[in-house]
């Protein structure tokens, strides 16, 4: 079987879900967001902001029924009752609908954090086709979302009736009530059937994010030859890459012999640890650290100050403070001013042209 038409069977790598994330393609459970919705409209309609909602009609319905406001005379007191009665319910809705817009906020934002997937807004010409429509739509996906949410519905219709049932009687009665007595008692069969409601509904939505992950991974599943390629353009080209690692490696060995070769003197310790310092009276304010290394590095330092015939002097402990305390291109503290001091005048000594370069040499 050739690689283009072979099985997706590699999980999606981080990038891939990125590039998902982007498009607003994300792993996200439509009953979570229902059980949130139904559990804060009960909290809202159920307690202050509820019952607030619940007087404002009462007082409206009880104006309007008994007789109290005279019919309006003409359009300026209709328009002057209707904008009076229009406030009072929008102060007593605009507190439930902002708790409901919250509420359906949150939905996403707990599944999938924040996200802003501009992508998702771009006008895709697939969507606009009929047939690729009614792909989708007879899909395996969707008629399974079919069976799924008759099964929800039949679950929550039987538990209503397991909670309501008992209640039949006192729910007919409610049609001879009082009319201010039906918002407590509908209130109080509504409180009996949030329990098990919510309950059901909570198992549901724990087990649809379950499975709409398990589908959302399905689809994001890459075939192995997708895998590779996001590699190669993730990290380049293998043999690009031994290039870049050579000239790299050729890069350091000129820049190490060129700081080499111009030092003034290498300390070493004897071929574990191997510093270069430079010197230079006009332009430095104390001796600076032009290389080091350690290992091969260090034999390799010793090696080109050979070659340029800088001088080497074996200093063990010396070698090992100024490999651990200064870094490569700065000037060595001054307490190993004397130490480092020693070592140079050893060089004035063996050497008069390079102490004619520090300023020192009569």
């Amino acid at each position: 079987m050739a690689e283009s038409a072979a099985e997706r069977t590699e999980p999606a790598t981080p990038r891939r879900l990125e590039e998902a994330r982007a498009r607003g393609e994300v792993a996200q459970s439509r009953d979570v967001a229902a059980w949130l919705g139904l559990a804060g409209a009960l909290v809202l309609l159920l307690g202050e902001a509820g019952a607030r909602l619940a007087g404002t009609v009462e007082t409206i319905a009880r104006q309007a029924w008994s007789g109290a406001v005279a019919p309006p005379a003409g359009l300026g007191d209709f328009h002057a009752l209707l904008l009076a009665n229009g406030g009072a319910a929008s102060r007593a809705v605009a507190p439930v609908l902002a708790g409901l817009m919250a509420v359906a906020a949150a939905g996403p934002l707990l599944q999938n954090g924040p996200l802003l997937a501009t992508k998702a807004f771009r006008l895709r010409l697939e969507r606009l086709n009929p047939v690729m429509g009614l792909r989708r739509l007879a899909s395996v996906d969707r008629l399974f979302d079919l069976a799924k949410a008759l099964v929800k519905l039949a679950a929550i219709v039987a538990v209503a009736f397991w909670v309501l049932a008992p209640r039949l009687d006192a729910l007919m009665a409610h049609l001879w009530m009082d009319p201010a007595e039906t918002p407590a008692a509908m209130r109080a069969h509504a409180r009996a059937l949030v329990a098990p409601l919510l309950a059901l509904l909570a198992a549901i939505a724990v087990l649809d994010v379950a499975w709409v992950r398990h589908r959302y991974a399905r689809r994001m599943r890459m075939t192995r030859q997708e895998v590779r390629e996001e590699i190669l353009q993730r990290e380049g080209n293998p043999h690009v890459r031994a290039r870049l690692r050579q000239a790299a490696r050729e890069l350091t060995r000129l820049r190490l012999q060129a700081e080499v070769g111009r030092a003034d003197v290498v300390v070493r310790n004897p071929t574990h640890f191997a510093v270069a310092l430079a010197y230079d009276r006009g332009r430095m304010g104390a001796p600076t650290v032009v290389a080091k290394g350690r290992g091969r590095v260090a034999l390799r330092i010793l090696e080109l100050a050979r070659a340029a015939e800088v001088p080497i002097v074996e200093d063990p402990p010396l070698a090992r403070l100024l490999f651990r305390t200064v870094r490569v291109g700065r000037e060595i503290p001054v307490e190993l001013y004397e130490a480092v001091a020693e070592v140079l005048a050893w060089v004035y000594r063996l050497d008069r042209r390079r102490a004619a370069a520090w300023g020192v040499a009569s």
